[in-house]
Order: C-alpha cells, then sequence, then structure tokens
C-alpha cells in the first residue's frame, strides 16, 4: 500500500479557511458607536467550547449540525469517508468542533497478532476566538503508526503531534495531543489501513481533523 499522495488531498485541505463574525461583537459595536479606541474587546468567557465525535448519517453529513440553520461552518470537509467541520452556532455563541468516520468504513481484516505499521497523515483545524470572531488555522504532518495486538494499542509521535489510540477488533478510540491540546480519536483500524476522526476544545479553543493513512510494506 502507498501513502495518499499531497495532490490527493489538496482540494480537500487547502479549502479557503473563513472568519466569521458572531453576534457578540456585533452587540459590542452597536454599544460602542464609532469610537474604536473605547471598544472593549469580547471577552472570550462570553463564548462556549465543545466538540464531539460522531457518526456521519447515509449522506456523510455530521448529525449535530446537518439541520441546525444557526450552524456556520469555517472549514471542514471529507476524506475517505472520514468528516470534519469546524464552525459556531450563531445564536449561542457556541464554538463547536466535530468529526467522525463512516459506519461503513472499510480498513481491512482486524489486527489479531503481532503488529501493523502505517504510514499516516493528520490533517488538524484548530478554532479560537479572536477579536469577536471565530478564527481558524490548519496543520498538516505525516506520521508512522503502530497498531500492537499485544497491548491492543495504536500509537505514534511527530514532534508536537502524538497518538494514544486503542482497539477492539476494527473500532478504534482513544486520544491524540498537539502541541499540548488533548482530543477524542475515533474510527477504525484494520490490516489494510487506519481512518481516524479527531475532535476536542479546550475552554477557549477547539479542535478537529483526520487522521488517514495505509499499512506499510
Amino acid at each position: 500500500m502507498t501513502r495518499t499522495s499531497f495532490d490527493d488531498r489538496k482540494n480537500y485541505f487547502m479549502k479557503k479557511t473563513t472568519t466569521t463574525l458572531l453576534p457578540i461583537f456585533g452587540i459590542l459595536l452597536s454599544a460602542c458607536g464609532s469610537s474604536g479606541s473605547d471598544m472593549p474587546d469580547p471577552s472570550v468567557s462570553q463564548f462556549t467550547f465543545n466538540s464531539a465525535i460522531e457518526v456521519p448519517d447515509a449522506t456523510g453529513a455530521l448529525p449535530s449540525i446537518a439541520s441546525n440553520d444557526e450552524w456556520n461552518e469555517n472549514a471542514g470537509g471529507s476524506f475517505r469517508g472520514v468528516t470534519y467541520a469546524v464552525g459556531s452556532f450563531l445564536d449561542t455563541n457556541e464554538v463547536f468542533a466535530v468529526a467522525g468516520v463512516s459506519a461503513d468504513a472499510n480498513t481491512g481484516s482486524a489486527v489479531t497478532t503481532g503488529s501493523v505499521n502505517y504510514n499516516a497523515d493528520y490533517n488538524l483545524v484548530i478554532g479560537t476566538i479572536v477579536d469577536g470572531s471565530v478564527d481558524t488555522e490548519r496543520v498538516e504532518g505525516e506520521i508512522d503508526l503502530v497498531a500492537t495486538f499485544d497491548t491492543l494499542q495504536v500509537t505514534g509521535t511527530d514532534s508536537n503531534f502524538v497518538v494514544n489510540g486503542t482497539f477492539s477488533g476494527t473500532d478504534l478510540a482513544g486520544t491524540i495531543t498537539y502541541d499540548g491540546m488533548d482530543a477524542q480519536l475515533g474510527g477504525s483500524v484494520g490490516a489494510d489501513s487506519i481512518l481516524g476522526a479527531i475532535a476536542g476544545n479546550t475552554s477557549d479553543a477547539v479542535m478537529a481533523g483526520t487522521l488517514v493513512g495505509n499499512s506499510a510494506p
């Protein structure tokens, strides 16, 4: 198997990032009039930050945001059945990150002996509040992973990106850490490939993304 090429991913991962002005900033502008020097910066404490791992529906949409008219997406996409999104619910000032792997994802037979190595790519979007609006940053990299049957763990490290996964059959769970920020990991892992969804949050940031790779020769 071969690593997914950058060309295969460029239309998905290089999608333009947008910045969304949330309602509270508009309120502050109205209250302060035209005097920019007197206008207080919106406080991060006036926003909530949440995240979730969930299974996309039959159309590939993530249920928690698919039918919400107040959802505004700043960054997102789908790659090999792994879908992610970062954005906000405009009516509640909630900044939200969500990701999931299709229920019919096929990563091959379960790892039932020894270990399997993977060449994988990770792609993250980190969302924060800057001057009252959602601001996003993209992070991409490559990582070598190993699934070990004796410990039922999937592990790997690339600089400040660390994977501490677990598996049962082909079900993937666990956590990842990027630059000190923890997130949930969910999806599927097998003898052929790994398809992981990433979502997490702190009190002032959210993160979502993908961990996708093929088994190494």
